[in-house]
């Protein structure tokens, strides 16, 4: 665990984003980029991975899922780590030689490779309810994520009533299913176990 953990949530708490980030990159970075580097990787790599991995942590931070109790550097790693093969994956390289023993002490509830496509995947999904519309993006939340009913939402959007709100929701699930449709890349994303 690092020494300076404790502080940089201290840091994050406050507001100091920036100082507790410079932390990190002087403690964690060195050890990625040596991974990478022993592992085939180059400097460049090492650099995507890790902000990739930091952007991620700073995600979690934010959105209060991250335990303060857990091994900050192991976690941040694993999440680079994951990265970096999930980059050598997309652009086909062999991945079947690489050392895959660091850090592998971190807790099994850890998974960041399926947070990794978790993010992705609501990376496409906004981008998908954005090319829909406004109506229908608030539609389909309503409907998909915040499992209201079509009652409460004939109220809330103000339908004339529950017939032209599921008319309309139909129409909008139609536009997406076309939207995605001839995108092989966003379905198995979608499908991906």
């Amino acid at each position: 665990m690092l020494a300076s953990q404790g502080k940089i949530f201290e840091l994050l708490k406050r507001g100091k984003d920036d100082d507790a980030i410079r932390i990190l990159y002087a403690e964690v970075f060195p050890k990625i980029k040596k991974y990478i580097k022993k592992n085939n990787g180059s400097l460049e790599d090492a650099q995507d991975a890790f902000q990739e991995g930091i952007s991620i942590f700073y995600k979690q931070w934010h959105l209060g899922k991250l335990d303060q109790e857990k091994d900050l550097e192991s976690y941040i790693f694993i999440i680079s780590r994951n990265v970096w093969l999930n980059m050598l994956h997309k652009n086909k390289k062999n991945i079947s030689n690489i050392d895959m023993s660091e850090h592998e002490h971190i807790e099994s509830d850890v998974d960041a490779l399926n947070f990794i496509i978790t993010e992705e995947r609501n990376l496409y999904i906004g981008k998908l309810l954005e090319a829909l519309g406004t109506k229908c993006k608030e539609m389909l939340l309503s409907t998909i994520f915040y499992k209201k009913s079509m009652a409460e939402i004939v109220v809330e959007m103000g339908y004339a009533n529950e017939n032209a709100a599921k008319s309309t929701n139909y129409r909008c699930k139609q536009k997406l299913i076309d939207l995605i449709q001839g995108k092989t890349e966003i379905r198995n994303l979608m499908t991906y176990e």
